[in-house]
């Protein structure tokens, strides 16, 4: 019976190759370039290697013991990440078989693969262990109870698995994924998205937020420079956008903590004045106050 070493050594033949061929993409653009073809030939060994990884899964749970759990609940969990990298090799073979030019896209779409393929060889190696606990990852958090912290835009809720993106392209999926990851710490992955995002819409309804969040990122990361620009360019670029406020409110917030009061107070006051109905207005009549400035 294929059990849980079968089905460990079956995934983790998969992601090994998955990674190999990864690993050659993700270096700069031009080397990108030049490696399509090598990339199309991984991915058809990548397609390859999943239809049968698949069939040990099927196998596994068809010949299963009546109230082995365990074993259920890893043959449940390996079918759904088993479906997830089904639609993200189906997006990186469509990008490719269109000649699709966005690297930024393709680039992250193949490191999330790639990152994916990671946690899910750590999950096959863990269900191979007794008494493991093979329950999904509860440690995502929730798109929801963020949104009403952050202010992010309340957009289709993700589901505890990484989410998929439909052929590739949709970029509101793209930014969901982006967001994803950025809610767990991924900065570095989480940047990439929100370029990713940006770059198949660079005029769409969210591409102030993307923006917003790169410049949250960089402000996270510590490169303040790089968040004070990506601030302005939200408030410059998309002045009526739902998250002008909220950048020029960090800006001059973060001008203030880097001890360059002046400057913070002008972006707190040009808050105020330009959206004084706002909630951010409000923050920054306090911070103001709080400074001794009017108001």
């Amino acid at each position: 019976m294929p059990g849980r070493g079968h089905l460990a050594m079956g995934m983790g033949a998969l992601l090994a190759l998955m990674t190999l061929s990864c690993a050659a993409t993700l270096g700069g653009g031009g080397a990108m370039k030049n490696d399509v073809d090598d990339l199309r030939l991984s991915l058809d060994r990548l397609r390859q290697e999943q239809v049968e990884t698949r069939a040990r899964v099927d196998a596994a749970d068809h010949e299963r013991q009546p109230g082995d759990e365990d074993l259920l609940s890893l043959v449940q969990d390996l079918r759904s990440r088993l479906d997830i990298l089904d639609a993200q090799i189906y997006a990186m073979a469509q990008r490719l078989q269109d000649n699709d030019d966005d690297l930024a896209g393709l680039r992250y779409d193949i490191l999330r693969l790639n990152r994916l393929g990671e946690e899910s060889r750590s999950l096959a190696a863990t269900g191979d262990q007794p008494g493991a606990t093979t329950s999904a990852d509860s440690s995502m958090a929730d798109p929801e109870s963020v949104a009403g912290a952050t202010g992010m835009p309340r957009i289709a809720p993700l589901a505890a698995s990484p989410p998929v993106v439909e052929g590739g392209q949709d970029p509101t999926g793209v930014f969901q994924q982006a967001y994803a990851d950025y809610t767990r710490g991924d900065y570095s992955l989480a940047a990439m998205g929100f370029r990713a995002a940006l770059a198949r819409d660079p005029s769409g309804p969210l591409a102030d937020d993307a923006l917003y969040y790169l410049g949250e990122v960089a402000a996270a990361e510590g490169r303040t420079d790089e968040a004070l620009a990506g601030y302005a360019r939200v408030a410059d670029d998309f002045p009526r956008g739902d998250k002008a406020p909220a950048a020029l409110l960090k800006r001059g917030l973060l001008l203030i903590e880097r001890n360059r009061i002046g400057e913070g107070v002008v972006q707190l006051d040009h808050l105020v004045k330009t959206y004084p109905q706002s909630a951010e207005a409000q923050l920054a009549r306090n911070k103001l106050r709080a400074l001794g400035v009017g108001f």
